[in-house]
Parts: structure tokens; C-alpha cells; sequence
């Protein structure tokens, strides 16, 4: 197992046991908001030759700022004090899948040429709770690429409604 996923399984398992999964998953997304938006945080988060007592002062100065529950400070610091600082991102993305899967949640990035309306957003995620039986979390992104239709990402399966993709399976058929 790597390690990324063992931090998440122990993060995620005391969360099921204190009851504070939900508020585990907003900070660990808002340490994440965090970063992008101070990148130069971000780059000495993983510098590895930063001081770790320094990035550990630092890290626990900025959670505690924006309160933090004790759990996550510790699971940064420990982060921090073993050096896997690289492992970070890939924890945060395991443990929001565990989080998703047990709350019922499918995360779908849907790609489109154009803005959707909620008609078409509501039709999008009936059609895929009929499918998978889990509630989509929606990420919708224009794709300038595309003329019409959609593309949908499921985990690493693409569906690719798009003109594109019927044009060329259209041609293939026909061995054009």
C-alpha cells in the first residue's frame, strides 16, 4: 500500500470514529485552496531543504490561524517531520475518494464547447445517478476543442459524447 493511502486511511478512520470526517475533507480542501492560491507556500511546503522545525512552526501557525482541528495539524506535521511532504497531494486525493465513496458521491468531470444550463446539469446528473447510484459531484469545464456534444470522466473512464468522437467512429465503420 503507499503511503499516501495509509495516511489517508488513518485520517479517514479517525474520522469515522470521532464523527469529524466531514469537517476533516473542508480543511484538508482548504489547506488545498490554501496552496493554489499561495503558490510560494506550496513550493516551501515541498522544498525538501527547507528545516523541518521550520516548516513545522510555519505549517502549524497557518492551520491554527484558520483553526484546524488537532488531528490535521498533527497529520501535516507528520507529513512535514517524515520528510513525504511529495506525498501530500496524492493523501488529500485518496482520502477525498474514500470520503466520496462512503458519502455516496461520484466525482465526474464533464467537459462542453458551451456554458450548460441547470436543465441540462440536472438532466447530466439524473442520468448519471441512474447509472452509478451514487450522487455526481459536477466539475463542468469549457473545452474549446469540442463543437458540440460532451465528454465525461469517471474516475479513468472517458465517455465521449462529442462530435468529434461520432464523426471518427462514423468513419471508422465505414473504413474511410
Amino acid at each position: 500500500m503507499n503511503l499516501g493511502k495509509r495516511y489517508a486511511k488513518a485520517l479517514f478512520q479517525i474520522g469515522m470514529e470521532n464523527g469529524n470526517l466531514d469537517l476533516y475533507v473542508q480543511q484538508l480542501r482548504e489547506l488545498e485552496d490554501i496552496f493554489k492560491r499561495h503558490d510560494d507556500l506550496r513550493r516551501f511546503f515541498l522544498d525538501e531543504f527547507v528545516d523541518k522545525a521550520k516548516k513545522t512552526t510555519v505549517f502549524t501557525n497557518v492551520c491554527k490561524r484558520i483553526d484546524f482541528t488537532p488531528e490535521v495539524i498533527r497529520l501535516i506535521n507528520l507529513i512535514i517531520n517524515n520528510d513525504r511532504a511529495n506525498i501530500y497531494d496524492g493523501m488529500v486525493s485518496i482520502f477525498e475518494d474514500m470520503y466520496n465513496d462512503f458519502k455516496g458521491l461520484i466525482k465526474v468531470d464533464m467537459y462542453t464547447a458551451y456554458d450548460i444550463d441547470n436543465n441540462e446539469t440536472g438532466n447530466v446528473k439524473s442520468r448519471i445517478k441512474e447509472l452509478f447510484n451514487k450522487d455526481p459531484i459536477l466539475y463542468i469545464k469549457q473545452d474549446k476543442n469540442i463543437i458540440s456534444g460532451m465528454k465525461l470522466q469517471i474516475g479513468w473512464t472517458v465517455y465521449d459524447g462529442t462530435i468529434k468522437s461520432n464523426l471518427k467512429d462514423f468513419t471508422d465503420s465505414i473504413n474511410i
